[in-house]
This record gives structure tokens, C-alpha cells and sequence, in this order.
């Protein structure tokens, strides 16, 4: 344990143990708490509104959390974290502070640090507004509690020796922000909510980054009933948070959660809990032009079945990873293997929406290309096995020079229902357009693409790879270059840089793309 010292650090969030702790705290009598545990040593006792936590002589702690009560051994302080369900990063200061006073609070500092205040230190203040009123950890990231605690934290740096229990924990080490790639980097927190299928969503919660219990016979097990969806927070350049076109993604999965008989999430429930997944993990958000945090909302059937049928209960789910580059190398060209046996979906099935199952298809295919040194699969449709259809996880662009020097863009047609309706495909098409480049939603075969040289451009593009320029295409044993095989040409680059330039804010947004995350209110 560290001690407090220097000046006081900038709160970037507190979390409470319990929605009314300190009115649970003057309710609860040292008398009827004796009465009712009588010579027990040890115990948890339940009331309406909170747990309490008794030692020999004392109370040590107050939780929020009703449930049957249990019993422990004095000694045994593992069972008595785990009951209070303490998270694993701020577990140690709780551990601290349970020896000798009330814990009360866990304040998240910008230099990432875990500070751990008492009840005392919250006495009389209202506990609003809290990011999940429902939940037994509660989240504040503005109002009277990071007043309260920014108070207290400057009150006591330096006084370590006349207020005993104060202490500092280390939270999970940032990665290097230079070196980071597109792979899993677990986070502080993610949301999380359940609901009987057909009913309403309940109030999800803000809890800390964890695994889940669910039976082994969850049709999302068992049958894939599952979606996910993929967005990004970045940050401006003047340090703002921003996500692009989040109600797209909300939209995305509704449509594909009636499609696999899922619970829909409401859009504007989507959004609040992307936005509280995003406030809690704000100090996981890469720097300007360093990566973003990508946004995995999860919606799965995990009531156990045994039928092929849709499962009882649905879990609704964002976890959050800070990211690099999906492709590394940034804007350098790529290099795609067309296969000439399999196909990534088929008419009337499943390609146009977020279904786990399209991707894990792809696996094996994506292990070997990656081996034999590519960085993707262009898949061909499934029935003439001619037309490029979609690039692994992203949508394929082909770029057409005419004569007069004027460029027009192909791209495989949503109608089939073989492809993911990519919400940045929907944005470069509107930028292309409005720049005055023709587009056409078809797409040429593939035999045509490799021996015509007219197709001077190609690309794909997506949420993480945004726009990826394609230098050469293997089919049969032959490979297709554009241009010098390593360069992205001018279309690539303007629709990259335009794109790129709108997300961050750097480019006026004149299409209303762009939605700014308040990090410090509760709106």
C-alpha cells in the first residue's frame, strides 16, 4: 500500500457500496443489531435497505445488497469480501479498511490511483446522480460526492498518521499506448443486464470487468443464438469523447436480434448503456491518434434449452477494450486470398446481420490466409461463386478509372442478404457521392477484376479498419496488383482522411454523425 501524498489528484470518478449507506447506517441500531445477533462473533445481517457487517466490539462495514443472510467465522475475511462481492482491483483497500473503520468509498483518481474514503466522509451528502440507481456499486462521475471527495483527499494528503485506514491500491497498468494492437485488454468495468425474453429490459448495471455464469445448455451455446456489435470511442484532438453513428449500431442489432428471435434492445437504451460503459472506462480510451476503446455490446439467449428453440432469458452486455490498428501498418496496402471453396453466407441466411456464427465460419480460412502471408479473405457469392461478396469482417470496395480520368466505385449490393450493412460503408458511400464520385452497388466478377486494369483501386472497409486500401488479390493461384502493390491510391486516401476527419471532429459534421460523451454529467 502506498501512502497519500503531494497535491490532490483530479477525481475522475467515486464508487459507493450501496444506494443509501449512510441513512442505512443511522437506522441501524448498535442496539437491535446486538438483539439480533446475540453471541454470534460474526455475521451479516439483512435488513430492508442494507448489510451489516459486525465484528467482536464494532461494526466494520455497510453494503447495500439484500440477500438471505449468512453467517461467517471472525477469521474468515475471504468470505466476507466475497459476500460483500467486492471487485478484484479494489478488493485490497476494502481488506484494508474492514479491519478498522467503515469502508465507504473507492474514489478513481486521473493518475490512477484507488483511494479509499470512509462513510464518515460522505456524511449528509446526497448521493446523486449516479450512472445505475438500481445497482449495489454505485458510479458518480460529477455532482456533491466528487465535490465531497475532492474535499476530503486534499484534507488528508499528508495526514496518514492521525486518519488510520486511508490507503491507495494501484488499478490495472495501462497499456503502452505505441505498442498496442487489436486483441483484448481486459478494462475496469462493463454493463450488464438481463430480462425474460419478451419483457422489457430492466435497469442494466455498471459492474466490474468479469466472466459470466451461464448454463451449458444456453441456446446461444447450443444453437448461436447470439449478436455483437462494434464501435469505437476515440479522442479528439481537444480531449473530447466521441463515438460515431452509435444509433446505427442500435438499429443493426435490434433488426438482427427479431431476426434470431432475441429480446430487441431499444435504441435509446443501447445508447445510455454504450455511453456508461464508455464513462466508466474513460481512463482505458488511448490517447489522440494512438487507437480507440472499441465497444463490444453482446446480446446472447442464455435460458437453458433443450429444443431448437429461442432460450427463456437473454443477456444484454458491453465489454470494452482499448485498441490499435485492426490492420497493423496503418494505411499501407494489404494483401487478400480469395478461396475457391468456401463462402461466407448465402442468400436468405444470416450474412446481413452481427451473428457470431458468420464469423467463426471464417476462422480457419482467416488462420491460413495469415499464415501464407495475407491479412484477409475476399469471399465469392454462394451461388455462382464469381462476385467478390465481403472481405472477413469487412465490406469490399472497387474503384473504376474511365478514359476522361473520372472514377467511379463498385460495391457488392445489400439485396442478396449476404453481407453486413457496415454503418462505415453507409458513411463513405454518402462522402463519395457528395464528392462528386458515382457509385454503384454491384459488383464485377472476380475473373473480370483481375484482368482488367481499368480497376486501378481497391479497399475495404469497416468500424475498425475504417478504410483499408487493398494492394493484391490471390485467386487461383494468380495475383491482381493495384497499382505498385504497396501505395493506397488517391480515392482510398480521400476517403480515409474525410471519414477519419468527420469522426474526430476535425472536418465540420455536416451529417450529424458525430455523438460527443459527456464524461462528467448524468444526463
Amino acid at each position: 500500500m502506498s501512502s497519500i501524498s503531494g497535491t490532490a489528484p483530479v477525481i475522475r470518478k467515486v464508487t459507493i457500496r450501496g444506494t443509501d449507506q449512510i441513512g442505512a447506517r443511522r437506522r441501524m441500531t448498535d442496539q437491535a443489531a446486538k438483539e439480533y445477533l446475540g453471541s454470534k462473533r460474526y455475521g451479516v445481517l439483512k435488513t430492508d435497505v442494507a448489510r451489516v457487517i459486525r465484528g467482536t466490539d464494532s461494526w466494520k462495514a455497510f453494503f447495500i445488497n439484500p440477500l438471505d443472510e449468512v453467517l461467517f467465522p471472525k477469521e474468515n475475511i475471504d468470505s466476507l469480501i466475497s459476500v460483500a462481492g467486492l471487485d478484484v482491483q479494489t478488493e485490497s483497500a476494502f481488506r484494508a479498511l474492514i479491519k478498522q473503520d467503515h469502508p465507504g468509498a473507492i474514489v478513481e483518481t486521473t493518475d490512477g490511483r484507488l483511494v479509499a474514503l470512509r462513510l464518515d466522509d460522505f456524511e449528509g451528502v446526497a448521493l446523486t446522480p449516479t450512472i445505475d440507481p438500481t445497482s449495489n456499486m454505485q458510479t458518480f462521475v460529477s455532482g456533491p460526492v466528487l465535490e465531497r471527495a475532492e474535499r476530503r483527499l486534499s484534507e488528508i494528503i499528508g495526514t496518514e498518521e492521525t486518519n488510520p485506514g486511508r490507503v491507495t491500491v494501484a488499478h490495472n497498468a495501462l497499456p503502452n499506448w505505441d505498442t498496442i494492437r487489436f486483441a483484448l485488454t481486459p478494462t475496469d468495468s462493463m454493463v450488464i443486464t438481463q430480462a425474460a425474453a419478451g419483457e422489457p429490459w430492466p435497469a442494466f448495471k455498471v459492474v466490474p470487468f468479469q466472466h459470466l455464469k451461464i448454463s451449458l445448455s444456453a441456446s446461444a451455446l447450443n444453437y448461436g443464438q447470439q449478436l455483437f456489435e462494434g464501435m469505437k470511442a476515440q479522442r479528439t484532438k481537444d480531449g473530447r469523447v466521441v463515438l460515431f453513428r452509435p444509433l446505427d449500431n442500435a438499429r443493426r442489432m435490434k433488426g438482427g436480434a427479431e431476426r434470431i428471435l432475441l429480446n430487441p434492445v431499444p435504441e435509446e437504451y443501447f445508447l445510455a448503456a454504450v455511453t456508461a460503459a464508455v464513462r466508466a472506462n474513460e481512463r482505458w480510451i488511448p490517447p489522440y491518434g494512438k487507437g480507440a476503446l472499441y465497444i463490444r455490446p453482446v446480446l446472447i439467449g442464455d435460458g437453458g434449452v433443450v429444443g431448437i428453440n429461442p432460450g427463456p432469458q437473454d443477456t444484454f452486455g458491453i465489454l470494452c477494450t482499448p485498441v490499435g490498428p485492426y490492420f497493423q501498418g496503418g494505411m499501407k496496402a494489404i494483401s487478400l486470398l480469395v478461396p475457391e471453396d468456401y463462402h461466407r453466407s448465402a442468400p436468405g441466411n444470416l450474412g446481413y446481420i452481427k451473428a457470431g456464427g458468420n464469423y467463426t465460419a471464417g476462422m480457419m480460412l482467416a488462420r491460413d490466409a495469415h499464415a501464407a502471408g495475407f491479412a484477409e479473405i475476399l469471399y465469392l457469392d454462394a451461388i455462382k461463386n464469381l462476385y467478390p461478396d465481403e472481405v472477413g469482417a469487412a465490406n469490399f470496395i472497387l474503384v473504376y478509372k474511365h478514359k476522361n480520368g473520372d472514377r467511379t466505385i463498385f460495391t457488392p449490393p445489400l439485396e442478396n442478404g449476404t453481407i453486413l450493412p457496415g454503418v462505415t460503408r453507409r458513411s463513405w458511400i454518402q462522402i463519395a457521392r457528395d464528392a462528386g464520385i458515382e457509385v454503384i452497388e454491384k459488383i464485377p466478377t472476380i475473373n473480370r477484376i483481375m484482368k482488367d486494369e481499368r480497376f486501378v483501386e481497391a479497399g475495404c472497409s469497416g468500424t475498425a479498419a475504417v478504410i483499408s486500401p487493398i494492394g493484391k488479390i490471390q485467386y487461383k493461384g494468380a495475383t491482381r496488383e493495384f497499382g505498385d502493390g504497396l501505395t493506397p491510391g488517391s480515392v482510398m486516401r480521400m476517403l480515409h482522411g474525410r471519414l477519419t476527419a468527420i469522426q474526430l471532429l476535425e472536418a465540420p459534421d455536416i451529417y450529424g454523425w458525430v455523438h460527443e460523451v459527456n464524461m462528467r454529467s448524468i444526463a
